[in-house]
């Protein structure tokens, strides 16, 4: 009897503090690679945030906090390949910030995908099927839904982007009075609806976000940390002088 019991209080204690999940909701949510990527190949899931923010900000580090806090709150940990993702990015447009700029420029070496493994654009370039053509290769969603991170789908409304659809800033970028919205529900125009759209800022409505840069069969690109390099070329800087300096007392 005692046998049985220990182990059992032991898991119990242990759970009561925090350090075992207790339920289902709580295992990380695995995202797969997509069907047709070869290993190596760079790709990004695309998706729609589960809760809805303003769009009075015009600092675009806002929307991408409020991006992270979204999945985190609503998901726990997100992985790819044995790696969690953190640096999840919001697709808007600041007044001195494109979206296009935001997730690496025109890259014609990155596609995108919804997480249920649907292709939405080929490359983030304005050639066709890219993301930025302001065509999607497919939507990301419906007439009538959206997709969220975990696959599951919302009600259709409004998207605050602040763009132009070849991602470059909006005449209504994030920040202004009125933005400008964008859509899921078919592939044109989906940054800047057609007949061209705009709300009130104070509105409260979701965003389009991004995942970093991911591998196939890898995981997430590395990120280059400015102030890392500049420390480790400060460090060689130094040893090379030190070895100078020996070279020179020595000869």
């Amino acid at each position: 009897m005692k046998s049985l019991f220990r182990p059992r209080l032991i898991f119990a204690l242990v759970a009561f503090a925090g350090l075992m999940p207790l339920q289902a909701g709580a295992a990380p949510l695995v995202l797969s690679t997509p069907g047709g990527l070869s290993t190596g190949d760079h790709f990004r899931f695309i998706f729609v945030t589960g809760s809805a923010t303003t769009a009075t900000s015009s600092d675009i580090n806002s929307y991408d906090s409020f991006v992270r806090t979204d999945v985190s709150s609503l998901y726990g940990t997100v992985t790819y390949m044995g790696s969690s993702i953190t640096n999840w990015q919001a697709v808007v447009s600041t007044p001195t910030v494109s979206a296009k700029d935001h997730l690496g420029g025109y890259s014609s070496s990155v596609s995108a995908f919804l997480p249920t493994g649907t292709k939405v654009a080929t490359s983030l370039t304005t050639s066709t099927g890219g993301l930025w053509s302001g065509l999607f290769y497919s939507p990301i969603g419906t007439n009538s839904l959206s997709m969220y991170l975990d696959g599951t789908s919302t009600p259709y409304t409004n998207i605050w982007t602040g763009s132009a659809n070849d991602g470059t800033v909006g005449l209504l970028p994030m920040g202004s009075s009125s933005v400008t919205v964008g859509h899921t529900y078919y592939g044109g125009n989906w940054l800047y609806t057609d007949p061209p759209g705009s709300a009130v800022a104070s509105t409260a409505y979701r965003l389009f976000a991004v995942s970093p840069e991911l591998i196939a069969g890898v995981g997430p690109v590395p990120e280059i940390d400015p102030a890392g390099i500049g420390s480790v070329l400060a460090l060689v800087t130094g040893a090379l002088g030190l070895l100078e300096r020996r070279r020179l007392k020595t000869a």
